[in-house]
Order: structure tokens, then C-alpha cells, then sequence
């Protein structure tokens, strides 16, 4: 059962980049705490086809995060042609009233596009994610994640 699960999964992987999503993932935090020293990897997939894509980081906090807003690194280390690029994000959490800006109940989610980048059919990598918050432990984060997509795909 397991087997086929994995089998369906990857076939679903497969397909959804080839109409736009390559990625959409998130990571669990341990413990509902991001350490400044917790880089989250993730892989993207041989891209389907040339284009522009769209990157999108995104966290996942409890209600009772302390911060209004969440700085970000994103490291993009893509091959075949080779692309190491940084960008420095900052994921507003909430407004000057302390209003959450996310959606979501018991999470309030929240998604910050990076500049768009233009990607080779056939490219692949690794994305890495970190805070650079002056508090060295963020509590109340619950994933951090990456969505990549085709400019123009939702």
C-alpha cells in the first residue's frame, strides 16, 4: 500500500509540474521552533519546459507568533545552466495594529514572492531557507515552505 502510494505521488509530482506548480512543499519546524541555525532544503525536480517562474517562500505560524514580521534568505543553487542567486525576503506577519495578514484558523499561513527568475527545461536544484531574525530562536513557526511555479499559473 505504501508502495503505491509513493508510485501515485510521484506520478502527481510529475504531472502538476508539467502544468505549471514544479513545487509546493512545506517543512515542519521541530518543536514549533526555527532556529537562526535551521536552513530548510528543498529539491525542485527537472523543470518540464523553458520559462519564467515564480518563487514563493512561505511560513506557517500559530496565532500567538511575537513578531510582525519574518526575514528571510533564500538560496537558489540550480543546474544545467548553472544559477546561485540569494534574495532576502521579508514576510509581513502582521499590520501596524497587529492584525495577522494570513489566512487560515488554527495556522495562519502566509506566502511572499521572490523576484521571478527565467529557468532551461530540464534545470534542477536545491532552494534553502533560513531566517535571519536578530532572536536566535522564532517560536510558533510550524512549516516554512516553497512554492515554484510557471509566471502565470495558479
Amino acid at each position: 500500500m505504501n508502495r503505491l502510494l509513493s508510485i501515485l505521488f510521484l506520478v502527481l509530482a510529475a504531472a502538476s509540474c508539467q502544468k505549471g506548480t514544479c513545487i509546493h512543499t512545506y517543512q515542519s519546524v521541530p518543536h514549533s521552533q526555527w532556529s537562526i541555525r535551521d536552513t530548510l532544503t528543498f529539491h525542485i525536480p527537472p523543470l518540464a519546459q523553458d520559462g519564467e517562474y515564480e518563487l514563493l517562500a512561505g511560513i506557517r505560524i500559530q496565532r500567538n507568533f511575537p513578531f510582525n514580521q519574518v526575514w528571510v534568505v533564500v538560496e537558489q543553487d540550480l543546474n544545467s545552466p548553472t544559477l546561485q542567486h540569494k534574495d532576502t525576503l521579508c514576510i509581513q506577519i502582521a499590520d501596524s495594529t497587529g492584525g495577522l495578514l494570513g489566512t487560515g484558523l488554527n495556522l495562519c499561513q502566509y506566502e511572499e514572492p521572490l523576484p521571478p527568475i527565467s529557468l532551461h527545461k530540464g534545470q534542477e536544484g536545491t532552494l534553502r531557507l533560513y531566517h535571519i531574525m536578530s532572536k536566535e530562536i522564532l517560536p510558533h513557526v510550524h512549516d516554512v515552505g516553497l512554492h515554484v511555479r510557471q509566471k502565470g499559473q495558479e
